[in-house]
């Protein structure tokens, strides 16, 4: 699907456009190729995701920001049992890890590990205890934020 919409806030111009039509899918609910996301603040884009470029600056007739755009959060809610797996790009020129994050609620002591590229990056025992949290793991000298909420699978 394409479309845009349009409003006003803080006395700016905001246009969110977007083109789905020709987006490609994987195995998740992300679109890997084909498509545009583009938010238009005042003529000037502020946010451009996915693939043509091209096509939304043609569509949008609006002049790149002034300022370098870069990548800072990505959050997924996982509803499962045990594993999620994943593929992940965490800066704008990194390359794709591979993500695990594999929740082991059969055992008496349940733990939660998750793995980066098959190498355990977090291990989180005593799950009981510890079932929110956050940490921090360093994936090629990138600080990631870790956060995990497994109360449902534990006590749900």
């Amino acid at each position: 699907r394409k479309g845009s919409k349009s409003l006003e806030a803080y006395s700016c111009n905001i246009d969110v456009f977007w083109d789905l039509s020709s987006a490609k899918f994987g195995s998740g609910p992300e679109a890997l190729e084909g498509f545009y996301v583009g938010v238009v603040v005042d003529k000037e884009m502020v946010l451009l995701l996915g693939d043509m470029k091209k096509e939304a600056f043609k569509k949008t007739n609006a002049s790149p920001s002034s300022l370098g755009a870069v990548f800072i959060a990505k959050k997924e809610h996982v509803f499962g049992k045990r594993v999620f797996a994943t593929k992940a790009q965490l800066s704008a020129d990194g390359k794709i890890h591979d993500l695990v994050i594999e929740c082991d609620t059969s055992v008496t002591d349940p733990c939660l590990v998750v793995r980066v590229d098959g190498k355990t990056m977090l291990q989180v025992k005593r799950l009981k205890w510890k079932f929110r949290g956050n940490d921090t793991i360093v994936v090629n000298r990138m600080a990631v934020e870790v956060l995990w909420d497994v109360h449902s699978w534990l006590f749900g």
